[in-house]
């Protein structure tokens, strides 16, 4: 049996195959930062939390921690109050069932959780926040937040939002399912509106936090 004969490849062939696979590795490499620099936040990896009532979508973990603080009732806790992501995390879905049943009371709109369970998606930012109206919508959204039927989900931006805001959005979606249609929007939209104006006396006369 005769051997195959082995072909011999010239140093410098070799140096310019080194050479190309290196570049192409680099584009490579470039082109999946550019992809991750430039891909939308709530296109990326979403973090989950399930309070009793609601289900919060973040786009960003320390979003939870972020929301909490926005969120002031006075349930802080004063200097030792525990500041982990844990205890965050706690305070944060009380607080949010806190909201979603003093809704239904000032709404007289009592009714066992809703099915599917209402969303609240948690953008990290007014930009986040316009490209999910732009998917949406297919334009950006002049609203400081909102509500989509279509999808049972609140939208808001962590970093512009306060309690009376997610009072707001969250009467929207208890109105809509509390009959068997949703009502027309500009009742949905007094009531709602309602809801916002008389939530803080409401929770500052039956503080649920402490």
């Amino acid at each position: 049996m005769s051997a195959i004969p082995t072909r011999r490849i010239s140093p410098v062939r070799r140096l310019r195959q080194r050479k190309r696979f290196g570049a192409l590795a680099r584009t490579v490499v470039f082109s999946a930062c550019i992809m991750a620099l430039f891909t939308p936040h709530w296109a990326m990896a979403e973090v989950e939390l399930k309070s009793n009532f609601v289900r919060l979508v973040f786009s960003d973990q320390d979003d939870i921690a972020r929301l909490d603080k926005k969120i002031d009732f006075g349930d802080s806790g004063g200097w030792f109050a525990a500041s982990t992501p844990a205890a965050a995390q706690e305070r944060l879905l009380r607080k949010i069932d806190a909201i979603y049943t003093k809704v239904q009371r000032i709404l007289d709109m009592r009714k066992p959780p809703m099915q599917p369970t209402v969303v609240l998606q948690v953008a990290r930012d007014e930009d986040e926040l316009a490209a999910i109206s732009v998917k949406i919508f297919k334009r950006r959204a002049s609203a400081r937040a909102w509500y989509v039927y279509m999808h049972n989900t609140v939208y808001i931006n962590v970093r512009d939002v306060h309690a009376g805001m997610i009072a707001h959005e969250l009467a929207h979606a208890i109105i809509d399912h509390y009959f068997s249609a949703p009502p027309p929007r500009n009742t949905a939209e007094i009531l709602a509106t309602a809801v916002d104006r008389s939530l803080f006396d409401e929770v500052k006369t039956r503080n649920d936090f402490q």
